[in-house]
């Protein structure tokens, strides 16, 4: 009996020097980043994960990105988004948008189905933001320019500090 150990990565790009990553990772072998950008007149704290398939896992996962950002807080302005493996209506996103706004619920949209490429059925991707932004605006790529590469759509959100 071999066992297997899967490897996620997570990336980050920006046109902008990063001045500080971390990462921590949980006991399947996902992780959360944290990193911290600097912007024109301020800092921005960027957090990006993958959260686990079973729910489990998932509730861990969620109780720790939760301390991060109990943590963290108060230093900068915070984004929290990836493939999150979760509904609106579970428990684990009801722990986080108690900490952090849901932007898209934020603006107004139901949900914005981003899995299965090409036809999507329902919403496993979010982008979470702390309430210090405004000018959120959320964009809608049509399918037909996106890049292929994933079995998620992208979720784009322009939003100012």
């Amino acid at each position: 009996d071999t066992a297997t150990t899967e490897i996620y990565t997570l990336s980050l790009h920006d046109a902008l020097p990063i001045w500080d990553i971390s990462d921590s990772v949980s006991r399947e072998g996902r992780s959360v980043f944290r990193a911290v950008v600097p912007r024109d007149a301020d800092t921005v704290q960027v957090f990006g994960t993958h959260l686990g398939l079973v729910e489990s896992e998932r509730h861990y996962q969620v109780q720790f990105i939760d301390s991060l950002l109990v943590h963290f807080q108060d230093r900068y302005p915070m984004l929290l988004m990836g493939d999150f493996n979760f509904s609106r209506k579970s428990t684990a996103y009801q722990i986080l948008t108690h900490r952090i706004p849901d932007t898209y619920a934020f603006l107004g949209y139901d949900s914005v189905r981003t899995f299965p490429v090409p036809k999507p059925d329902r919403t496993l991707d979010y982008i979470f933001a702390s309430p210090d932004w405004s000018g959120l605006q959320a964009l809608f790529p049509h399918p037909a320019v996106m890049d292929t590469a994933s079995d998620h759509f992208p979720i784009l959100l322009v939003l100012h500090n």
